[in-house]
């Protein structure tokens, strides 16, 4: 009160603080200045310090500040090939897939549909219109209406108007998760693209109790400030500690990640989720089994998948097996699927010419989370964190050098 903030609790360890930008400013010793975006016409606020000074009554009891920025900072890992011209099926012929071919060819548990299963999916902007889940699921020959719940966060909402190319990751993620656990509930966290926003909905994604938490937004982890990193892995700890398995893609632009430095993007390198990577595959002439799969490395800059050494993560006690060099850093990614668009999925968005080709790290995040959906079904129960039983158990997967 002595410092005119509005306090509420959120939780045993989240305080809400509100105040003018005058008051927040003083109580914080930091100077928060408007800022546009022309290619958007929008204003954003962002403070200027590199230090923000914690009021000393909450000297060592506060780990991070967010929201004193709202500048839109992370990024969707897909990557769009194209159009399929002659808006047919996926047929044999063609070097791409659609997701039940994909579980096919990597050998997903049948007989199973998802049912009992909460997945939650985030997205930082664009929407989808139901119409093309109803229309995706037709071509597909699958009869059923996908169980979406939109989850507004923080005043964002399901934007199918949204001009970023959002869109496109927001239709790949619920289809790519329905079709092969459609039976489940999907739940669209759609919220700001800050780190607020981004902090707030995978916090209420794990509130929530979803099995599964499908990620496919990131930034490279140089990018990242220490506070944010330790306060959004605590958030992973938590799901962990609930049995809550995230999956996340490990970025599209290779080892630098964007950059001019070799990095890893996060969250996918914290330690406390599963790293999707990306790889190239060719099926045989029916696609029921894979005649090669590689790394998917078309551009080491602009087409390639993510992946690398942690520079602020310590290396997990389930990665001592690994043999390469981790110099005790986390390694990522922890698995990988099909990724590379010129062996992409195929989905359906009438807002980007109807059935298009997608490929990118963003599409095998929601693939594992389906495939776990799934398995949590077969267990009545939950797979929680799978990396323990990953890396001790390297045969149930293919090695991909």
């Amino acid at each position: 009160q002595k410092r005119s903030l509005t306090l509420s609790r959120q939780d045993d360890y989240h305080l809400t603080v509100s105040g003018t930008v005058q008051n927040v400013s003083t109580a914080f010793g930091v100077t928060i200045n408007k800022y546009g975006k022309d290619t958007e016409n929008t204003i954003y606020h962002a403070a200027t310090n590199e230090v923000i000074e914690i009021p000393v009554e909450w000297k060592d009891k506060v780990v991070n500040i967010l929201g004193l920025d709202n500048y839109p900072c992370f990024h969707t890992y897909h990557k769009v090939l194209g159009e399929i011209k002659d808006r047919g099926l996926v047929s044999n012929s063609s070097p791409y897939f659609d997701p039940l071919q994909l579980a096919t060819l990597y050998k997903f548990p049948t007989n199973l549909d998802g049912t009992g299963q909460k997945i939650g999916v985030i997205e930082l902007g664009g929407g989808y219109k139901m119409s093309d889940m109803v229309q995706y699921f037709s071509l597909l020959g699958l009869n059923y209406v996908p169980k979406i719940v939109d989850v507004n966060v923080d005043g964002a909402f399901n934007n199918p108007a949204d001009k970023s190319g959002a869109n496109v990751e927001v239709v790949l993620d619920i289809q790519i998760i329905a079709a092969i656990a459609p039976n489940a509930t999907i739940n669209v966290y759609f919220a700001p693209n800050s780190f607020l926003g981004f902090y707030d909905a995978i916090k209420k994604a794990i509130d929530d109790n979803c099995n599964v938490i499908s990620i496919s937004w990131g930034l490279a982890e140089v990018y990242w400030s220490s506070s944010n990193l330790t306060s959004y892995d605590n958030l992973f700890k938590t799901a962990v500690s609930k049995g809550i398995t995230i999956a996340v893609a490990s970025g599209d632009n290779g080892s630098k990640d964007g950059t001019s430095t070799n990095t890893v993007d996060f969250p996918s390198s914290s330690p406390n989720v599963l790293g999707c990577g990306g790889t190239k595959l060719i099926g045989n002439s029916i696609k029921t089994s894979i005649t090669s799969e590689v790394v998917w490395n078309n551009n080491s800059l602009t087409s390639a998948t993510g992946g690398g050494i942690s520079s602020f993560f310590s290396k997990p006690t389930y990665q001592n097996s690994v043999t390469y060099q981790l110099n005790g850093k986390r390694g990522v990614p922890d698995i990988c699927g099909v990724a590379d668009p010129n062996t992409g999925y195929v989905i359906y968005s009438s807002g980007d010419g109807g059935l298009i080709v997608v490929g990118g790290t963003s599409a095998v995040a929601p693939l594992w989370s389906g495939l776990y959906a799934r398995l949590n079904q077969s267990l009545n129960g939950k797979v929680g964190f799978i990396n323990q039983y990953l890396y001790p158990n390297p045969s149930v997967c293919s090695d991909v050098t």
